[in-house]
C-alpha cells in the first residue's frame, strides 16, 4: 500500500479548497457501511503551501501502514525477505536491491521459477541429472 499525496500552493489554501479536502477526507472515514479510515498527515512547504498524504487503512489494523513520529536517533528500517527465506533489514528498496544482488552474488544457485518464486536450483540438480551418484 502506497501513501496518497496532495500539494496545495498558497492560493488554494487561501480559496479553501485544502480546508474543503481534508474535511472530505475526514468525512470519509465516517461514512456509512466504512471499512477503511483515512489515516492524515498534514505538513507545511515553502511560501504557504501545505501537503496532504493519507493512506486508506482498515479500522481492525490488519493491514496497511500509519504514520508515526520518528526520533532523531531512530530510524525505519524494512524488513525484506531473501530467497533462503532469511531476513535482513534495509533502510529503502534500493539498499535492499543491493543486498539481493549480494546474496545472489554469493548464492549462484538460487532462481526463480516463471511465477516469480525463488528456489535453490541445486536442490533439484538430481531430476535434471546434473548430481553424481
Amino acid at each position: 500500500m502506497k501513501v496518497n499525496s496532495m500539494y496545495f500552493d498558497k492560493d488554494q489554501v487561501k480559496s479553501g479548497e485544502f480546508s474543503a479536502f481534508l474535511t472530505t477526507l475526514m468525512n470519509l472515514s465516517y461514512g456509512k457501511n466504512v471499512d477503511l479510515f483515512n489515516d492524515i498527515h498534514i505538513y507545511p512547504e515553502d511560501l504557504g503551501a501545505f501537503t496532504i498524504e493519507w493512506a486508506q487503512v482498515p479500522w481492525n489494523h490488519e493491514y496497511g501502514g500509519n504514520f508515526r513520529f520518528v526520533e532523531e536517533d531512530e530510524v525505519i528500517m524494512k524488513e525484506y525477505k531473501l530467497p533462503d527465506k532469511s531476513y535482513i533489514y534495509c533502510r529503502d528498496d534500493e539498499e535492499c536491491k543491493e543486498r539481493l544482488d549480494e546474496f545472489l552474488k554469493e548464492h549462484p544457485t538460487y532462481e526463480r521459477d516463471p511465477w516469480g518464486n525463488w528456489f535453490d536450483s541445486s536442490d533439484y540438480s538430481d531430476i535434471r541429472g546434473e548430481k553424481g551418484e
